[in-house]
């Protein structure tokens, strides 16, 4: 039998995906985390680096500039990350810290969420199966970006 394009890794991988923003989005409704996804993703982020400007952050959450710039935005208007313009390599760069109230907001939600992450990956998966997805997906995610004509 012939495999469809619906049948395809890349198919499947896309569907999931989009499942998974479905899901997230309830759970941060239905938790009542004042963040969004993209939000969250940020303070996670900036929890685990510290200076880090703009221009990376974007790289690294695939975003375009303009977008993540007005992600940021929108976190500074809340209160939960600075922005503050510095040099580096004899460029202006903005550099992004989360504050005490960024680094708090951040972590009450992460210690909402959490518990319903593994209560679902408890339901799907069964002893080390989610540690070999995910280091399956990180070495194709790896391998495809090698392959990549244009970087992001």
């Amino acid at each position: 039998m012939e495999r469809t394009y619906t049948d395809s890794l890349y198919y499947q991988l896309r569907i999931t995906a989009k499942y998974m923003k479905v899901f997230g989005s309830q759970m941060f409704k239905k938790l009542g985390i004042l963040l969004n996804f993209d939000e969250f993703v940020v303070l996670d982020l900036l929890s685990k680096n510290k200076d880090i400007c703009l221009r990376d952050l974007a790289k690294i959450i695939l975003k375009d500039r303009a977008n993540t710039g007005r992600l940021a935005n929108a976190l500074e208007k809340k209160g939960l990350i600075e922005l503050v313009v510095t040099k580096r390599d004899n460029k202006l760069v903005k550099i992004i810290t989360l504050t005490d109230s960024g680094k708090n907001i951040f972590k009450e939600s992460r210690n909402k969420i959490e518990p319903n992450i593994q209560e679902l990956c408890g339901k799907i998966f069964n002893g080390d199966e989610e540690e070999k997805i995910i280091a399956l997906l990180t070495d194709f995610r790896e391998k495809m970006f090698s392959a990549m004509e244009v970087r992001i």
